[in-house]
């Protein structure tokens, strides 16, 4: 059954190993962990949280849904170091950093709930930028359609 619980790495280990190089179940578990115990996932620590940045051209939902997931992955963290921590990731000039100094969150919830008010004018600043970007393409691309005819015959058949 052992051998079926195990991934295609592992299987290809289990199964290189010399005949009758293992004498029993503790000698394979010893083994298996000397072998395997890097591979384990390391779990998320405070120092996960407090080295967290937004970079610089970064959107408030991605760096969120980045913070929230090493916030989760944390056992007992508490809600002042999870908002302090947050906070200071953020860029110093930014406009939600100032909103969180200016106006204190005491809970998740609430620091939640303002981080979705700043990704949501985030959103519309995007869209109207992306809106402003298609029609000055429109533009341009219309300019690019039709040029200005350089000779008499291309004036003549231009009208």
């Amino acid at each position: 059954m052992f051998p079926s619980s195990l991934g295609k790495v592992a299987l290809s280990w289990f199964h290189k190993l010399a005949p009758r190089s293992i004498r029993g179940w503790r000698q394979l578990a010893e083994e298996f962990t000397a072998r395997f115990l890097t591979s384990r996932r390391a779990p998320k620590t405070f120092e996960s949280l407090s080295t967290m940045k937004q970079a610089e051209s970064e959107p408030i939902r991605d760096y969120a849904k980045k913070y929230w997931e090493t916030f989760n992955e944390i056992e007992s963290c508490s809600e002042e170091y999870a908002i302090a921590t947050f906070k200071t990731g953020l860029p110093v000039r930014g406009k939600l950093r100032r909103s969180l100094n200016m106006h204190l969150v005491a809970t998740l919830a609430k620091l939640m709930e303002r981080i979705e008010q700043h990704a949501r004018m985030e959103d519309d600043i995007l869209r109207e930028d992306g809106r402003i970007i298609a029609e000055q393409t429109k533009a341009s691309v219309k300019k690019v359609d039709k040029p200005e005819p350089k000779t008499y015959r291309e004036r003549k058949e231009y009208g």
